[in-house]
């Protein structure tokens, strides 16, 4: 069993503390499983543990929910792809509810332990890879951070908010700058209502991150 270790994490007058695996022993852990190579062999990254740290886009996410809870409050809220969910979990503190989901099961075990460090009753976890989404997964406001980094999955993304949208859910996406992105997320303007540029200080590193509030209509 990897350690578990905890981050305090504070957007306004919101503090959260915020569960995640050591990440020392994750990937020694890693390590021992792929001895040879830095990264798993192509076609079976679902060992890598992306998910284990907080990503920027996450920060940005979280402080632009603070900034408009007024879009979030009382509403049904997802986030796909989450991670350790520290966007969801923010904006749990606003929503009527909260389902956090990933595909990586592993992953959901520290947000729960996250809703329960927090004691946040309103939030729940579901295994959920973003390619399955069907007409009995709905919300009033999605929420996704950082996942247009590979070309390869821009065709399910769309396909993805063109179904929210079609519902009428209010899309929050908070993408970094990256130059083969740009083709994706110029599809998405005609869709946007507000683009918010944050720059985040993270772990000593400098990113500029758009959260971009996408509508149908």
């Amino acid at each position: 069993m990897i350690k578990t270790i905890f981050e305090i994490f504070q957007f306004g007058d919101n503090k959260l503390t915020l569960c995640m695996p050591n990440k020392q022993e994750l990937f020694y852990q890693f390590k021992q499983q792929y001895p040879q190579q830095l990264f798993p062999p192509e076609g079976d990254k679902s060992n890598f543990p992306f998910w284990a740290k907080v990503w920027p886009s996450a920060i940005a996410l979280s402080k632009y929910i603070v900034e408009h809870k007024n879009w979030i409050a009382d509403k049904k809220v997802l986030e796909l792809a989450a991670g350790l969910g520290l966007p969801g979990l923010v904006a749990s503190r606003f929503a009527k509810t909260c389902m956090i989901t990933d595909y990586v099961a592993d992953a959901l075990t520290y947000v729960e332990a996250s809703i329960q460090k927090n004691k946040i009753n309103n939030c729940t976890t579901k295994q959920l890879d973003w390619n399955q989404i069907d007409e009995t997964v709905t919300c009033d406001v999605l929420l996704m951070s950082d996942v247009n980094y590979e070309p390869a999955a821009f065709a399910g993304l769309e396909k993805l908010f063109g179904y929210f949208l079609q519902q009428n859910t209010t899309i929050l996406l908070a993408t970094p700058h990256r130059l083969m992105a740009k083709p994706f997320v110029e599809k998405l303007l005609p869709f946007c209502t507000q683009n918010n540029e944050y720059e985040i200080d993270l772990y000593q590193q400098k990113e500029y991150i758009n959260v971009m509030k996408l509508q149908y209509g």
